[in-house]
């Protein structure tokens, strides 16, 4: 039984120190794991030691520099005393603010969005004004059907009809000295045609028309002035012809005006698909005309060559700022047009107030930052009062956006991001105050391991002493 218990605590002590050694080598490799962390926590801190912030210089009302780090919400910010830029992707879409984009997409014109910033035109008279408004707003609907109806004739491609197409050779006789007509009026009938022949034709049957037309009312007018021999005129009416042919006459000369230039062929080929100048749209467009009429004539009056002399803006800086805005997103005229709806894409308000984002995109060539220019806008003579024959819809001129790398923009410069530095100096000094606390824990299990591994070690031989005596014992009682 001595040697059997002695056997099985020599057993014991075995597994023990194994289990012993193996918590050792456990341990061990956990402070090996620490020692690489902290190596990885020391890298990442001296990275971020060496990182840049990007930031926007601008000034405020004393002229004073203030940076601030770059964000979209602060490059579209407007301030006089700033440059202006936009972001675009790589489709060439422009990246626009929530609100920017809502206002963009609500207004129908340069005026109703410069409106949803405040700023007002403000005219050189209530007159100007007045009219102004009823053409941009009350006959704006008007001015659209129109459009679309003299569109319409300009590409209609079927006309057809009969005209005269012969010249006409006119000689004067010596005797009475009456205009006679050489050669003989064919009609000759065309299409269907393009409106650009169709033009051709009636303009030239037009002009037959009316010289008929005159030949004939100069005829009748010399005939009623003839006398008799004693000098009484013959005709009861003098100088007065018949009806028929005055009206023949005054028709074939408003024939020929509707023909005197392709635009008022077309114009007239409009009015008469709107039902004539007696419909409710032909008055309509008649009343448009008489009020545009008025405003051009006025500002001739007031001595204005451009329109845009005709106002001025509630706030001039701040209107030329969201009308570049406009420019770029809509084009050079100052009227929605529906095609450039594509070239705006809203960007998130998290990803504009980021600076990591925009920081990263540009650095990336994921988005392309724009700058615009007006250099040149008082150079341009822009929309002559004598021009503005058919709307006061404007061009803008003068205006240029260009595409510029980030490292260009004078205004916009890299520093060391204190905040980025800061945040890592904190998080490597927490890492590192983690790493020495389980450190300190490791080591403290090391030598309880140590001093149990050395007592288990001493009973170890002990037992085994004791067993090997037994075990001598034993042998030498069986050889006795």
């Amino acid at each position: 039984m001595g040697i059997s218990a002695s056997q099985a605590r020599l057993l014991s002590i075995t597994a023990r120190l194994t289990s012993n050694e193996y918590q050792s080598q456990q341990v061990s490799n956990s402070k090996m794991r620490l020692a690489i962390q902290s190596q990885e926590a020391s890298q990442e801190y001296l990275a971020a030691l060496n990182t840049t912030q990007y930031t926007y210089m601008s000034f405020d009302a004393q002229g004073d520099a203030q940076n601030t780090a770059l964000t979209a919400n602060v490059l579209y910010q407007y301030s006089d005393m700033k440059s202006q830029y936009l972001l675009s992707n790589a489709s060439g879409q422009v990246l626009l603010l929530s609100d920017d984009a809502r206002n963009y997409k609500e207004s129908a014109n340069l005026d109703a969005f410069l409106e949803k910033y405040g700023i007002k035109k403000v005219f050189k008279s209530k007159s100007l004004e007045e009219n102004y408004n009823k053409l941009n707003n009350d006959y704006a609907d008007v001015y659209n059907q129109w459009e679309a109806l003299v569109k319409d004739a300009r590409l209609k491609n079927d006309y057809s009809g009969n005209y005269n197409t012969e010249e006409i050779n006119v000689t004067v006789d010596e005797d009475t000295g009456k205009e006679i007509v050489d050669s003989q009026i064919i009609n000759k009938n065309y299409g269907p045609c393009s409106s650009d022949e169709a033009y051709k034709y009636e303009s030239h049957g037009a002009y037959v028309d009316f010289r008929k037309a005159e030949l004939a009312y100069k005829n009748a007018y010399n005939e009623s002035l003839k006398t008799d021999n004693n000098g009484e005129y013959i005709s009861t009416t003098p100088g007065i012809v018949d009806q028929a042919t005055y009206d023949a006459y005054v028709n074939a000369q408003q024939k020929l005006w509707d023909c005197s230039t392709y635009q008022t062929w077309l114009n007239a080929q409009a009015m008469a698909a709107a039902g004539g100048v007696d419909s409710e749209l032909g008055k309509a467009v008649t009343e448009y005309y008489e009020i545009l009429s008025e405003f051009t004539t006025e500002a001739e009056d007031l001595g204005c060559t451009t329109l845009e002399q005709t106002y001025t803006y509630s706030d001039e800086d701040k209107a030329k700022w969201y009308t570049n805005l406009w420019y770029r997103l809509n084009g050079e005229s100052s009227i929605k047009n529906e095609m450039t709806q594509n070239n705006v894409a809203e960007l998130d308000h998290n990803l504009a107030s980021s600076s990591e984002w925009i920081q990263d995109c540009l650095k990336q060539g994921i988005i392309t930052i724009e700058a615009v220019t007006n250099e040149n806008v008082e150079n341009v003579i822009q929309n002559e009062i004598e021009s503005l024959q058919d709307t006061l819809q404007v061009k803008l001129n003068g205006i240029k956006w260009e595409s510029k790398t980030h490292t260009s923009c004078q205004d916009i410069t890299q520093q060391d991001n204190d905040t980025a530095i800061a945040r890592a100096e904190a998080d490597y000094e927490r890492k590192n105050q983690e790493i020495s606390a389980k450190d300190l824990k490791y080591q403290n299990k090391i030598k309880l391991l140590d001093t149990e591994h050395t007592t288990l070690e001493k009973e170890y031989e002990s037992v085994k002493s004791a067993l090997d005596k037994n075990v001598g014992r034993s042998f030498k009682t069986f050889n006795s």
